[in-house]
């Protein structure tokens, strides 16, 4: 609620004025009461960590809360980089003419007598210049020193540098404009070897001919809050010292309730309001455990080791679990970190439930004078975890569970007459293991024997108790009673239930024997396929990338291997190797090539992408522009690793070549995999 309702309140005026602190420090202040306050919109309660600490990112001790302050200039940030990059629009241009006529946004003054608005904006312009990179074309625009354009963000101070001659000089006098690659002879001259080896970290890409300011956090180049948000906090505000060592995100990823993670959270903060932390605030209370009215409250006692609590864990079956964290821990937060990191996956639901219901008890003992037994505890633990569990099965029942229904009725129905396909899904889904369906063929019932064979182990659990036998009779009754769809009684509910289980997991098994199965399949009558691929060897900063043609029989056509220095992103070495793919097959003058690649961003973006002013989205346009040059219907698509292991084995060969090779007879890295493949 804090989140999605009272910090989204003000985020429109936010993103256009900025906030005065006063004004910020008293919203902050009620949000931070509500937290503390349990929801109650009064301010009564102990605030036990501050809101800076309540900020930090959840994998950092915090809870993830915004700092207003922070979010207010990431806002604000955004107005400004439509004023640098989006200079045709009508706001751009009214800004431009009164504050900055001859200059853009990054290099404006705050002017005189300026609006509030146009204050506010400016106030964001450190935020911007600390998140912008610049992506290198020819580089005439780049200064050489104070702008941001090696490979990781940084720029190379011009203080102390005393030759002259490259103090005003731009980058393009680095680079050799013929190869587009760096000049070492000139940047080894003027600089030392760290520099060096930064510059010579950063690459440069052919594609890319014009040089343009991008934002370097996001993927794209384009702005955005989320990151400019980030940026505030880590880089500019530095809370680095608020920051709380442990894993974190181990709390998160519970597969709990939220109050359970945010109880098991408190503890881990040290916010337990126990008796004995209620004294050190100040509050005039008894220390007395108010569970076993014998011994000093703490942490510890009141989850672990009051009598109580230790028949809890007894009847839970955790007791010795327990019993061994507490003899090698001595904080309470060691205790439950050290059973989250040892418990198997049940267990560990099981534990935090219970040590929410623990505290509940404890709590429900003082305020309402209820004393419970240890069998009530457990259940109700037992009882909110599967009805969270149940509520979480449910919607991903409404979402993507319901596509795999959408199918299995769509394969069932393929082979039924016109009228028994318009029948009911829910008729469809519980009738899938019906052995009356006339027109359904024996080769359709397999899908079907997982079914089955769950029946035919409830036959054989004669050993079981009877409450262990209801959920696999339950499974029993479904087959059988798929002779009989319409005598369904009270378990139609649960019956539907376990046939949609059961359908879901016949749809992932088959979908995992797919993946398994995964191989390279031949192009088209009359056409060629060209695999490729990249590696990546950090330590020798270079990239390898192969590249393999193969014709309509799979018969081994031209292959071709060739490295780049320095090494760069994952996802731009991809979109180079389809580049060079694309120019290796034009000039063999081939046509009629597909190429088929692993790497799913690249095409995914050569098919549909657009909008990406980054590198990569510059080496991919190219790529599309010379395809639509050179070829009249290729086309790119994307394939799994199994099934490109011959480009994949190729790249990783070239890594350790010096110079390109261009093989018309089959390596024999890859020998085998093309006589395989040919089958």
């Amino acid at each position: 609620m804090i989140k999605f309702v009272l910090q989204a309140i003000p985020s429109y005026v936010m993103s256009v004025f900025l906030l005065p602190t006063t004004l910020v420090d008293e919203i902050e202040k009620m949000i931070n009461g509500f937290w503390w306050g349990n929801g109650r919109s009064s301010r009564r309660g102990i605030h036990w960590l501050s809101w800076d600490k309540l900020t930090v990112h959840k994998n950092h001790g915090g809870m993830g809360f915004k700092d207003l302050t922070a979010f207010n200039l990431a806002m604000l940030g955004k107005q400004g980089w439509k004023f640098q990059f989006q200079k045709e629009c009508l706001v751009s241009k009214l800004f431009k003419a009164r504050y900055f006529p001859r200059s853009d946004y990054l290099e404006a003054k705050l002017g005189h007598n300026p609006s509030f608005v146009w204050r506010s904006i400016y106030s964001a312009r450190r935020v911007v210049r600390s998140g912008v990179r610049w992506k290198i074309g020819n580089g005439v625009n780049i200064p050489i020193f104070d702008a941001p354009w090696l490979a990781d963000g940084g720029c190379i101070s011009g203080e102390g540098q005393t030759v002259e001659v490259i103090q005003q000089a731009k980058l393009d006098s680095l680079i050799n404009p013929y190869t587009r690659s760096w000049n070492y002879n000139a940047i080894n001259y003027y600089f030392d070897h760290g520099i060096v080896h930064r510059i010579l970290r950063t690459p440069l890409f052919n594609q890319v001919e014009e040089d343009q300011l991008i934002w370097k956090a996001e993927r794209n180049g384009h702005y955005s809050v989320k990151s400019a948000y980030h940026l505030c906090m880590e880089e500019i505000g530095d809370i680095s010292y608020l920051h709380r060592s442990g894993c974190w995100s181990d709390i998160w990823k519970l597969k709990a309730p939220p109050k359970v993670k945010n109880l098991i959270w408190r503890i881990w903060r040290g916010c337990l309001p126990t008796r004995d932390r209620l004294l050190d605030r100040g509050v005039n209370c008894t220390s007395m455990c108010s569970m076993c009215e014998g011994n000093y409250e703490d942490a510890i006692h009141v989850l672990f080791d009051c009598p109580k609590a230790r028949n809890v864990w007894r009847v839970s079956q955790l007791q010795d679990d327990v019993t061994v964290a507490m003899r090698n821990n001595n904080t309470v937060a060691e205790i439950v970190f050290h059973l989250i990191q040892n418990l198997p996956q049940i267990k560990l639901e099981n534990f935090v439930t219970i040590v929410w219901s623990i505290w509940k008890t404890r709590n429900m003992q003082i305020w309402q004078n209820v004393s419970e037994t240890c069998q009530a505890i457990v259940e109700r633990a037992r009882k909110l975890l599967e009805g969270w569990k149940e509520a979480n099965l449910c919607k991903t029942r409404l979402g993507e569970g319901e596509q795999h229904h959408v199918m299995r009725a769509g394969s069932s129905s393929s082979a039924m007459g016109e009228g028994e396909q318009q029948q009911p899904m829910r008729a469809v889904n519980t009738a899938s293991a019906s052995s009356n369906s006339a027109a359904t063929g024996e080769g359709e019932q397999q899908p079907d024997m997982h079914a089955v064979s769950i029946a035919s182990a409830s036959r054989n659990s004669s050993g079981m108790g009877e409450g262990e036998q209801q959920p696999v009779t339950r499974a029993v009754d479904t087959v059988s009673a798929s002779n009989n769809i319409p005598a369904l009684g009270e378990g139609e509910g649960e019956q539907e239930s376990v046939s949609r289980a059961v359908s879901t997991v016949s749809a992932s098994s088959s979908s995992s024997a797919h993946r398994q199965y995964i191989k390279w399949q031949k192009p088209g009558r009359g056409r060629l396929k060209c695999n490729v691929d990249a590696a990546f060897l950090s330590s020798l900063n270079v990239i390898g990338f192969g590249m393999c043609i193969r014709d309509e029989t799979g018969q081994f056509v031209a292959a071709k291997t060739l490295r780049s220095s320095p090494i760069c992103d994952s996802s731009i070495g991809e979109a180079l190797g389809l580049s060079y793919a694309i120019q290796w097959v034009h000039e063999m003058q081939l046509t009629n090539v597909d190429f088929e690649m692993d790497a799913k961003r690249v095409v995914d973006y050569y098919i549909k992408g657009s909008n990406d002013i980054s590198e990569f989205g510059a080496i991919i346009d190219d790529c599309r522009r010379r395809c639509c040059i050179s070829f009249e219907n290729s086309k790119v698509e994307f394939n799994r690793r199994q099934a490109n292991m011959v480009a994949h084995t190729l790249a990783r060969e070239a890594i350790l070549l010096a110079s390109p090779q261009t093989f018309n007879v089959v390596p024999s890295c890859i020998g085998s995999l093309i006589s395989n493949e040919k089958v």
